[in-house]
Order: structure tokens, then C-alpha cells, then sequence
């Protein structure tokens, strides 16, 4: 599930992404206007399930789903993953919060 690393931006127009896919070892980028986005949420859910994340709950994930020519997207994001006192976190809240004030615009 954890298969990108990367530098990842938003300004009031988009979500851009740009890194790598550790998988299959090639650069990856993605582009996401925030006109597009359906529904961002903050927290577990069917695919992330708190119990089974080892930072649990601590480092809950962000999701977002957006459409792309007629095609409904998801991505789950780590936003700034560190270790803080031992434990796995990372900005998604604070991130979730910035993404919510913008979209409310």
C-alpha cells in the first residue's frame, strides 16, 4: 500500500505530485485540480483499517476521491510521514484542515 514517495503540493487550483513509484522503480506524477475532488476524509476506513495500521491511532490516513474523465479515482496519502517519540505520524490533519478550508471557497 505505501508505494509512492514523493514531494507532494497544493496551492488553491490543484494537488500535484511528484516522485516515485517504489514498485516498479520510475518516476510518478500525478496532477489533481481541486475542482475535481469529490470528498476528502480524514481517518480510517474499509481499505485503512485502523487496528491493522501499526500507528493506529495516531497516524490516521487522508483520502481523497476525485473524477478524471468520467473515471472515480481514490488516493491515500501520508502526508510528511516521520517518527515522532517512536511513533509513526504524519501532517495529514493538519493537511485535511488546509484542503477543507480551500475547497469550501
Amino acid at each position: 500500500m505505501h508505494r509512492y514517495e514523493g514531494i507532494f503540493e497544493f496551492t488553491e487550483e490543484e494537488i500535484t505530485f511528484d516522485g516515485m513509484d517504489t514498485r516498479l522503480v520510475k518516476e510518478f506524477h500525478l496532477e489533481i485540480p481541486l475542482r475535481k475532488i469529490l470528498d476528502i476524509y480524514y481517518g480510517f476506513d474499509e481499505v485503512f483499517k485502523g487496528r491493522e495500521e501499526r500507528a493506529w491511532p495516531w497516524n490516521k490516513p487522508l483520502r481523497i476521491k476525485y473524477k478524471i474523465n468520467d473515471e472515480v479515482k481514490t488516493i491515500y496519502l501520508f502526508v510528511h510521514f516521520y517518527h515522532k517519540k517512536w511513533i509513526r505520524t504524519s501532517d495529514n490533519k493538519e493537511v485535511y484542515e488546509k484542503l477543507k478550508e480551500i475547497l469550501r471557497k
